[in-house]
């Protein structure tokens, strides 16, 4: 949501050329938080729904790590990636174990 509401400000400290990418970014971030309550929400948590958020945290991470290789923000712009990327590799390494911790249920769910 604070990408949205103070992408101006966010785009001159992190060094984009546009606030639209913060935008673009941070809507996308609402839908996926959406989805992670929804299924967090149920009596019977969906493995593929969590795998599936595992594999959208490594991807995140990935294009962090692209972004920061390629030096394309501020060095403040470069933190601010890699503390965002280590809190979504946390939250990747909970959702992998706690996959890892339910019990088989029949139907695959």
């Amino acid at each position: 949501m604070l990408t949205i509401l103070a992408a101006g400000p966010l785009t001159d400290l992190i060094g984009l050329s546009t606030s639209s990418i913060l935008i673009g970014v941070g809507s996308g971030l609402i839908f996926y938080a959406v989805g992670l309550f929804r299924n967090a929400s149920r009596d019977l948590i969906n493995r593929t729904e969590t795998y599936l958020a595992v594999i959208m945290d490594l991807v995140w991470l990935a294009g962090s790590a692209v972004v920061i290789f390629l030096g394309i923000l501020t060095t403040t712009g470069d933190w601010i990636i890699a503390i965002v990327a280590d809190i979504v590799l946390l939250f990747g390494i909970l959702q992998w174990y706690g996959l890892k911790r339910m019990q088989p249920v029949a139907g695959g769910r």
